[in-house]
């Protein structure tokens, strides 16, 4: 029944004017060139430098930070074409593996975002240098509010 629904649609580029669409392309052309930039810029750099020096912190994680970052880069360059086949209602086949593997990103990113966050350092050092958060005492309940508390220490530091 959805598929029946979905396949009726007209194209979002139906009707529009010249200048229209070629604006839609600059529009488009733009979003995938931010995302390649992006992957180029941030994400390259861990899978060419595969030391401890490009992972500190996070050297001993690395695995999972390699899950993370593989995961988002998947759903950051599938995205742009998921959403444009959905858009223009052309080529649903294209747009629906292309869900599959943002979803698929998504989920690996998640993952090992997820075991990033519960197993980072309070105190901001290095894998090797102290303590993780599980350590004794009541640092092992203030987890929920790392975010609040790195933001704070960085504008006391700066300020």
């Amino acid at each position: 029944m959805a598929h029946a629904a979905a396949t009726n649609l007209a194209p979002a580029s139906e009707g529009k004017s010249v200048v229209g669409k070629a604006l839609t392309i600059i529009v488009w052309t733009a979003i995938v060139g931010i995302a390649i930039a992006f992957v180029l810029k941030y994400v390259f750099h861990y899978y060419l430098n595969y030391n401890t020096t490009a992972f500190d912190p996070h050297w001993t994680r690395r695995a999972w930070l390699l899950l993370h970052i593989t995961g988002g880069m998947i759903a950051l360059l599938t995205a742009p074409w998921q959403l444009f086949t959905g858009l223009t209602g052309k080529r649903m086949n294209v747009h629906r593996y292309t869900g599959r593997a943002f979803v698929g990103g998504v989920t690996v990113g998640v993952i090992g975002a997820t075991y990033l966050a519960f197993t980072r350092r309070l105190d901001g050092r290095s894998d090797s240098e102290s303590l993780d958060w599980r350590g004794p005492g009541p640092r092992r309940l203030r987890w929920p509010t790392m975010p609040f508390a790195s933001a704070k220490s960085k504008s006391t530091r700066s300020g």
